[in-house]
């Protein structure tokens, strides 16, 4: 059975082809017409907004640069210095912000040449190759893909696709340069420091006046100078400062020469002490880290002097040609001595003994403890006194020659016997002191010169000869004498030499410890 009906016939509407608008995927004409001078502003700002992004790392680096450095606020600057990679993962983060506006800038301005290209009537000229470079450029994506390989094949579309991979391969360094431009780092500034300081080589009278007057004084008070306390003498609680530069003398016997004081010497003053990489050769440091109440830098080229500046600072180092010592001690053993002992009148003998040289004057030797005929010394079984000779120069020699006289008695008597120590040259020497800030400590090195060093001041020589024999004798106490100990101790520890017995190598020590504490000792009579 069929069922009768009409039906209906329509015929179906032909199916509709793609604009050419439609491949660009939203690279198409504005819906609205949009006045051109409104277009060309657009397309202006689009530009000067990817130049901005890409040129504001460059241009802030320049300015660095050219400034040498813009300093940080103090804190600021502390918590880079204290955590890099923090730093690291903000400066990552702004590069990669970076590069995320210029693309987003450079994918709205392909979109712009999209829309003016299809507003221009030029359709015919927009192959497909055309769509998919344009998309590829706005999307940061690969022109061609599978199966499209013979699309390359055409009149510059090899330009096009050397020109998107050199655009892809300049975006991915966009966050790292950008991180390298702007990433915080040091900066090196020099300024120029001048100071003064007395002149041991000086022929001034009131000069050579001062510096006999200034002597080492034998009373050992407290003096107040520029709200600074101290002592001018060598005894008391100079001693350890005294003491501690000869022991970091000694340290070149042991192949150290590197190493820094055992304890910073904080007698003179200075905000936590004054540290020196070996020997201070003399010197007392002046300048930012220096002994501040004698602190003789002028203010105006020291940067210094501005405490915001000085606390910005994250590493610093200074340089200063200053005055020092230079000094050779070479020991020998003795089978004798010139020094003798006398016992003291209506005193018990077991506890103290006096102790007096003498100079003999057919060897060509003078006495220069003038106001110092003999020494009372306490009297134990580890006894070192001392005596000091001077030889007049030679002919040819504008230097004198001292003669250091030790004689140990009973236990000393072993270890350490007579030893004679002849000290030449002693004179003053230009020193290059600098400052390292990181480590915290001074450095002095001998500036070598073609010409000879001027003559120092004797009567200045003399007197610091004369403190180093306080300063044996001070050492002296009822069971040793701290000067011997030092160097026995160093040598047993560090070199396992016997102590009751007499060897090369104490000699060595012995000559490291006295031009320490010389050394020292002209340092401290600067103040």
């Amino acid at each position: 059975m069929f069922s009768s009906g009409f039906a209906s016939w329509r015929p179906r509407p032909p199916k509709e082809t793609p604009s050419s608008e439609s491949l660009f995927n939203g690279v198409a004409n504005p819906a609205e017409v949009t006045p051109r001078w409104r277009r060309i502003a657009m397309d202006l700002a689009i530009l000067l907004a990817i130049l901005f992004m890409i040129l504001w790392p460059w241009v802030f680096f320049g300015v660095v640069k050219a400034k040498k450095g813009l300093q940080m606020h103090d804190r600021f600057a502390e918590t880079i210095d204290q955590y890099p990679q923090r730093v690291a993962i903000v400066v990552t983060f702004i590069g990669t912000m970076n590069r995320l506006f210029v693309t987003i800038l450079f994918s709205r301005m392909i979109v712009r040449l999209g829309q003016e290209l299809i507003a221009a009537r030029l359709r015919q000229e927009v192959t497909v190759f055309g769509s998919s470079a344009l998309l590829a450029f706005g999307h940061m994506s690969t022109v061609l893909g599978t199966g499209q390989s013979q699309m390359k094949n055409g009149s510059g579309r090899w330009a096009i696709l050397a020109l998107l991979l050199a655009v892809l391969g300049a975006f991915a360094l966009v966050p790292s340069g950008t991180a390298g431009l702007i990433t915080p780092r040091e900066f090196n500034k020099t300024a120029e420091l001048r100071g003064t300081e007395l002149d041991f080589t000086s022929t001034d009278s009131e000069c050579l006046m001062w510096l006999v007057e200034n002597r080492f004084p034998k009373n050992c008070d407290w003096k107040n100078f520029s709200g600074m306390q101290f002592t001018k003498c060598l005894r008391e609680n100079q001693i350890l400062d005294v003491l501690d530069s000869g022991r970091a003398n000694m340290l070149s016997v042991l192949g150290v020469n590197d190493g820094t004081s055992p304890f910073p010497l904080d007698q003179l003053g200075g905000e936590g002490g004054i540290r020196f990489l070996g020997s201070p050769k003399g010197v007392l440091p002046i300048g930012p880290n220096g002994i501040p109440v004698f602190d003789t830098l002028l203010t105006g080229s020291n940067p210094s002097v501005d405490d915001a500046i000085h606390r910005r600072m994250v590493s610093y180092n200074y340089t200063l040609i200053q005055q020092g010592l230079e000094s050779r001690v070479t020991c020998s053993y003795k089978n004798s001595s010139p020094i003798k002992y006398r016992n003291i009148s209506n005193i018990n003998r077991t506890r103290i003994i006096s102790a007096f040289g003498t100079c003999d004057p057919g060897a060509g030797l003078e006495d220069i403890l003038e106001d110092v005929p003999k020494y009372i010394t306490l009297d134990t079984p580890n006894t070192l006194t001392s005596w000091v000779c001077k030889q007049t120069p030679q002919p040819g020699s504008q230097d004198s020659t001292y003669f250091l006289y030790l004689h140990g008695r009973f236990n000393y008597a072993t270890s350490i016997g007579n030893i004679t120590c002849q000290i030449s040259p002693l004179r003053a020497r230009d020193y290059s002191v600098e400052y390292l800030s990181l480590p915290q400590y001074f450095i002095s090195e001998a500036i070598i010169s073609d010409t000879a060093q001027p003559t120092t001041f004797y009567r200045y020589i003399e007197g610091v000869l004369i403190g180093l024999e306080n300063i044996i004798w001070e050492s002296q106490s009822r069971s040793a004498n701290v000067v011997a100990e030092a160097v026995f101790s160093l040598g047993a520890k560090n070199l396992n030499l016997s102590t009751p017995e007499q060897h090369p190598k104490y000699l060595s020590l012995f000559e490291k410890i006295i031009e320490g504490m010389l050394e020292y000792e002209v340092g401290l009579s600067r103040s």
